[in-house]
This record gives C-alpha cells, structure tokens and sequence, in this order.
C-alpha cells in the first residue's frame, strides 16, 4: 500500500484508542505519496513494525492526521487529492518535529504549571505528583519569563 493510498483511507482506519494504543502510520523514505505506508496499532512512543522491508518510520496517529488535514479532508478525498494531502501532511509532521512540538497529542492547559511545579534550583523543578526533572540552561525561558 502507498502514503497516497493510506491517507485516502483514513477515515476506514479512524479507531478509538484502546489499551494506549491507537492506529498510526507508518512511512517509508522520504514521505511521498508513492513510498510504502501501512497503518498498525501502536503506543504513543511510535516505534519501528518488526520485520517490515524497507523500514517504515512512524509518522502520526490517524486521528492527528486528520486533525491536521482538517475539516475540508473527505471533499479532497472525493475530488481525488490525496497526493497533496500527503505532502501537507508530511509537511506539517516534519515542522512540528523541528520544533520538537508533539503532534499526535491534545494540547494541554498549561494555566496551572505554577500549582503543579515548584523550582527547587537552578534548572531542577520537582512535581507536585513526586517527579523532579531537570532542564538545559535556557529551556523555560519562552515559557516561564522570571524564572
């Protein structure tokens, strides 16, 4: 099966999640609506399918990919843009894993970070649930101005 032919299809592999997995896509090569895709139940992580040839690269749950494509994806299914469709797709996966945003999850409110994180040093927060992390030098900056 092909990207194009994938993508195309979507709406037939349209699944609720079950058990933290949920239908993904997967890729081969460079992303073009030509190179090899599957869709295959997987965890959020993403992952490799064992044993496939060539190697396919996970790209994107199928409900984010139809969130990405919008509410304008079956009349561009039905008027036959599914190759466009996989470039817009794979476009806006490869920016949004430059800016090292996740995609295939809900965004979050993050109007309460000061209630669930205390910073306990420098680049060291801890959690209110028990977790501490650790960030790079610079890395709250953008988002918390003052600490």
């Amino acid at each position: 099966m092909t990207f194009g032919e994938v993508i195309g299809n979507l709406r037939r592999y349209d699944k609720a999640p079950v058990g933290g997995q949920a239908p993904a896509i997967f890729v081969a090569g460079s992303w073009d609506p030509s190179s090899e895709a599957i869709v295959e139940w997987s965890d959020a992580k993403g992952g490799v399918p064992f044993g496939r040839r060539p190697i396919l690269f996970y790209l994107t749950t199928v409900k984010a990919a139809l969130r990405v494509l919008g509410s304008e994806y079956d009349d561009r299914v039905a008027n036959g843009e599914a190759e466009a469709m996989c470039r817009k797709l794979a476009y806006h996966v490869t920016e949004m894993n430059a800016q090292r945003v996740r995609h295939d999850v809900e965004p979050t409110n993050i109007d309460g970070l000061d209630q669930e994180f205390l910073r306990i040093g420098p680049n060291h927060a801890s959690n209110t649930k028990g977790f501490t992390i650790y960030l790079s030098p610079g890395w709250w900056i953008g988002l918390r101005k003052g600490w």
